[in-house]
């Protein structure tokens, strides 16, 4: 008997889990640039997006393909969706309560993703947006972005609107001064060894050997020293510099709800008629 019972709660529990889940479905993003290498991100960034947001559990990230087949049944790309009409039928046939799509842009010396949440149900969009100006952070962008539109869906954890990396130049440069720094104490110390030796030296032969070499050493020390304080002075840049350059900032956009329609008046004339509410 209480088997009988059980597993009528435990379906109940299920079935209520899965219903509370958030469907999303995640459409292309276009390069706004003709900058080649971000075609790589037009392509990559929906897939990184769509791995993020499946780590939720609060979160049902549709299949592509299901929005793609939809799509093709009704004979539409996602960037004819202009109507908030045209977006909750497709939404309502691909079973999906909110559709992302955006673009990847080069603005102000900085790299761009933007993404467009909107509601099916509504027709709003809410746009959440990530810039840096290094093109190394593209996972980083991703994080922060995939971050922000979870907090947008479900209220979780926290939103962020800066991170700030240490640059992979710093590490290298600092690498390169302690080198170069223990390079120069080493043959400055060899000179100044060779040079006691010749000073206190009584026959010509060691006279000579130990000239040489204190006059290596010190030309050995002259370059390290230079290369040295080449590479501290790029550090020291770096690390001042650094925290520009390396720095992820988000941003959102007011809520937007877009109404539009078309339509043919008795004069054959077409009137376009666009409605924004914030």
């Amino acid at each position: 008997m209480k088997k009988v019972i059980l597993v009528p709660l435990f379906l109940t529990f299920f079935v209520c889990t899965l219903s509370a889940q958030i469907r999303v479905a995640v459409s292309d993003f276009n390069n706004q640039t003709d900058i080649l290498f971000l075609d790589g991100w037009e392509r990559s960034v929906p897939d990184l997006l769509r791995a993020n947001l499946s780590s939720i559990n609060e979160i049902t990230v549709l299949d592509r393909s299901r929005l793609d087949k939809v799509l093709e049944e009704q004979a539409l790309s996602l960037s004819g969706l202009t109507d908030s009409t045209s977006i909750q039928e497709i939404g309502k046939l691909a079973g999906a309560e909110f559709i992302l799509s955006g673009n990847v842009d080069r603005q102000a010396g900085e790299y761009v993703i933007s993404a467009d949440l909107i509601r099916v149900k509504t027709g709003q969009i809410q746009t959440e947006i990530v810039r840096s100006a290094d093109r190394d952070y593209l996972d980083d962008m991703i994080e922060m972005l995939a971050n922000n539109i979870i907090f947008r869906l479900t209220g979780k954890g926290a939103y962020k609107n800066k991170e700030t990396f240490t640059s992979n130049s710093l590490w290298y440069w600092s690498g390169a001064t302690i080198l170069f720094g223990t390079a120069a104490f080493i043959t400055n110390t060899n000179y100044k060894s060779n040079l006691e030796k010749y000073d206190s030296a009584t026959e010509l032969k060691d006279f000579e050997k130990f000239y040489d070499k204190a006059n290596d050493s010190r030309n050995l020390y002259s370059t390290f020293a230079i290369l040295g304080g080449a590479a501290l002075i790029v550090t020291i840049i770096d690390l001042i510099d650094g925290s520009v350059e390396n720095e992820i900032s988000s941003g959102r956009s007011a809520n937007v709800l877009l109404n539009n329609s078309i339509k043919l008046t008795s004069n054959d004339e077409i009137v376009f008629n666009v409605q924004i509410n914030f």
